[in-house]
């Protein structure tokens, strides 16, 4: 067990200790048709928080956990919604290595609450770690929004869930666990938000196009194409990026470039932070941070139409500018994003700015 795991662990022990926990064994006989009984012993432990949250995961006798589930109250639920935090649920999981394998966590939040994010704890959680929602007719979806702390697994629910845990980690041949990109690429791969440009490579320094910024929002959003596809000389119907690029034009996530797109050009980091604010509005995430932008040596050469965007990404903290040899820190709006760069900002987004 790391270091981080262990002290969860610890502080969710010591929670229990302070809120109240209770144990309880159950054995039970079933009976099938040809006669044969089978005898079930689980084990169940309970927990109360003190601001009314309650967790309960039972386990089989041979020690396998066989259901969890954690209902957050509404004290918890209003207190999270007035300081923008999080509320951690009083349940550890383990990551399984597959959705199948997965024992989900049957989540409860208010009726009233209209988006409490939760903190599921997992044991050694890491980037790859992934929340999947069972939906009610079987099938699973990996939550592309959700990210991880040094606790667990956070995203954002607006009623009660059923989420499986699972280590979804991919890796590629041209990406070091040394690189400062190296967590941010293995967030976007496992939860697909933005694939390698071949199983083994991921291709982190080159540019990213405008076309895979379409795709990797249209990723986020799990969303569908509707409507026909804009009249742009450099899209069409046969194109990979042919649904995302309607799916953004027609939400106003994006616009084109005269008669084209500019599906292939490189995007800049003032054109992404727009389009991350547009996708934003969008959703109706809060919009109205700013950052100051006096502070960057490079701050008049924003361009116009971007400055809301570019303040915004600094206000929430998605972008934060680089350091130059002077000591001074520059944002480089018109600099071309590298598809590290793209999975750190879109990383950041779902963390600070998305609800």
């Amino acid at each position: 067990m790391s270091v981080i795991s262990f002290l969860a662990q610890y502080q969710l022990d010591i929670m229990m200790v302070l809120s109240g926990i209770c144990g309880a064994t159950e054995t039970a006989t079933t009976t099938a048709a040809d006669g044969t009984k089978t005898t079930v012993v689980t084990t169940e432990k309970a927990v109360e928080t003190t601001d009314g949250s309650t967790g309960k995961v039972v386990s089989d006798e041979s020690g396998k956990v066989v259901a969890v589930e954690a209902k957050v109250s509404e004290t918890a639920a209003e207190s999270a919604a007035k300081s923008g935090e999080t509320v951690t649920l009083p349940v550890t999981v383990a990551a399984a290595q597959s959705a199948a394998d997965a024992t989900a966590v049957a989540i409860t939040v208010p009726k009233a609450a209209e988006s409490v994010k939760v903190e599921i704890p997992v044991e050694d959680v890491k980037p790859g770690t992934v929340a999947i929602i069972v939906h009610e007719d079987g099938t699973e979806e990996i939550v592309k929004t959700s990210t991880t702390s040094g606790n667990g697994v956070v995203l954002a629910l607006e009623s009660g869930a059923s989420v499986k845990v699972v280590d979804n980690t991919r890796t590629f041949n041209d990406v070091s666990g040394s690189e400062w990109y190296a967590d941010n690429v293995t967030w976007a791969a496992s939860r697909e938000v933005m694939n390698g440009v071949s199983p083994r490579y991921f291709a982190p320094s080159a540019d990213t196009n405008r076309a895979m910024v379409a795709q990797i929002l249209y990723n986020l959003d799990s969303g569908k194409a509707d409507g026909a596809i804009p009249t742009f000389t450099d899209v069409s119907a046969n194109d990979w990026y042919a649904d995302s690029v309607t799916w953004a034009v027609s939400n106003g996530v994006a616009r084109g470039e005269g008669s084209s797109f500019g599906a292939n050009d490189a995007v800049t980091r003032e054109q992404l932070a727009v389009m991350l604010y547009n996708y934003a509005d969008m959703k109706g995430y809060r919009t109205s941070d700013r950052g100051d932008m006096s502070r960057f040596a490079d701050n008049g050469r924003t361009s116009s139409w971007a400055t809301d965007a570019m303040a915004w990404a600094v206000g929430v903290g998605i972008l934060n500018g680089s350091e130059n040899a002077d000591g001074s820190v520059s944002l480089n709006p018109q600099g071309n994003a590298s598809r590290a760069q793209v999975t750190a900002m879109t990383e950041r987004f779902c963390g600070k700015a998305a609800k």
